[in-house]
């Protein structure tokens, strides 16, 4: 999918599982602010090569597992 810019805030997200966003590889801008995100899992951004901005504030994340960002180069 040709998408550069996803908008999920203020939806009520809870968790990030693994491979959430795997088939979004030309996204370059991630906007999660405003949930009630408390973990994410370790993969969760797996194939995201060309993200650039990841945006988390106002969550309550309490877990973020070892190599959530491992291979987010930007």
């Amino acid at each position: 999918i040709n998408l550069n810019k996803l908008d999920l805030s203020d939806n009520k997200l809870k968790t990030i599982k693994n491979k959430t966003f795997a088939k979004l590889s030309f996204l370059s801008n991630l906007d999660l602010t405003y949930n009630l995100i408390e973990s994410i899992e370790k993969e969760a951004f797996y194939g995201l090569t060309n993200l650039k901005e990841l945006d988390l504030p106002n969550n309550n994340l309490k877990i973020i597992e070892n190599k959530t960002f491992y291979r987010l180069y930007n």
